[in-house]
């Protein structure tokens, strides 16, 4: 879940959006997998203190790979319109198609 949370979003902005910066994918990254392995970290410890198995703390009913998934989405987003955006020229090269060559 961790994994999912830290590298799908960061994945997925960067093949899709052309305005999405390494500032804002790093800071994706950082907070999905924080968000996730905080909530595990939080089961972890009450099933210690309670002695039961263990079952990561499901925040308002939902999963940690949820809340990582929505965090990596939103501080991603949020980071890369703060941030300068990429030369046009490098934008072009990566998400317009080529034109063909006259042979």
């Amino acid at each position: 879940g961790c994994a999912a949370s830290a590298f799908l979003i960061p994945t997925v902005m960067m093949c899709y959006w052309r305005r999405a910066t390494a500032a804002g994918t790093i800071a994706a990254m950082l907070a999905g997998a924080l968000a996730s392995f905080s909530l595990n970290m939080v089961g972890l410890i009450i099933s210690i203190r309670y002695q039961t198995g263990f079952v990561p703390y499901n925040l308002l009913g939902f999963e940690p790979i949820v809340w990582g998934l929505a965090s990596s989405c939103i501080v991603g987003i949020i980071a890369s319109l703060l941030t300068p955006p990429l030369d046009g020229r490098l934008i072009s090269k990566l998400f317009d198609a080529a034109e063909p060559q006259p042979s």
